[in-house]
C-alpha cells in the first residue's frame, strides 16, 4: 500500500520518533478504516506500540488527530503563502500544492471533517477555527482570504 501523509519518508528510512510514528500511522489508519472505529489500541497495535508509548506521546486519540491536523493545515499554509503574502502574484502554482496537500491527506482531511459531527472536540474546535479564521465572505458568496 502506498503510503500518504508527510512522514512516508522518514518511515522508509527508519527515523520515526515514537511521536511521528503514531502520527504516521494513524494516517495509514484512515485509509482503511473509518474514524470511528479508530482507537488508540488499534493505532498502538498496527504501530507495534504500547497504549503507555501512545499516552507518553498524546493525551487522547483527539490530541492525535488535532496534531496531525494541525501539521497539514501549516503544510497547506506554507503552499499558498507566497501567494498570499504578495512575494509571488502566480496564483496558479500555489493552488496546486494546496491541492496536491489536500489530496496527500485527503483520509486524514475527510476524516476531521467527520470529527465536525462527532465526538473530538479539540479536532472540531481547530477545524471550526480553520475555515472561519482569516476568510471573509465575496459579494458572490465565496470564502475569500484576508491578510491584515
Amino acid at each position: 500500500m502506498q503510503r500518504h501523509g508527510h512522514s512516508a519518508w522518514f518511515r522508509n528510512a527508519g527515523m520515526l520518533t515514537p511521536f511521528m510514528s503514531l502520527l504516521s500511522g494513524l494516517e495509514d489508519l484512515l485509509l482503511s478504516t473509518p474514524l470511528e472505529e479508530v482507537t488508540v489500541g488499534r493505532l498502538s497495535r498496527q504501530e507495534g506500540a504500547s497504549r503507555s508509548t501512545f499516552s507518553r506521546q498524546f493525551d487522547s486519540l483527539d490530541d492525535a488527530l488535532d496534531q496531525l491536523f494541525q501539521s497539514v493545515v501549516t503544510e497547506m499554509v506554507a503552499a499558498g503563502d507566497p501567494w498570499l503574502s504578495g512575494a509571488n502574484l502566480r496564483v496558479e502554482p500555489h493552488l496546486r500544492a494546496v491541492y496536491q496537500s489536500y489530496l496527500n491527506h485527503g483520509p486524514l482531511m475527510r476524516a476531521v471533517a467527520d470529527a465536525e459531527v462527532g465526538e473530538l472536540n479539540a479536532t472540531s474546535q481547530h477545524y471550526r477555527e480553520m475555515m472561519a479564521c482569516g476568510t471573509r465572505r465575496s459579494p458572490a458568496g465565496y470564502l475569500i482570504p484576508i491578510r491584515g
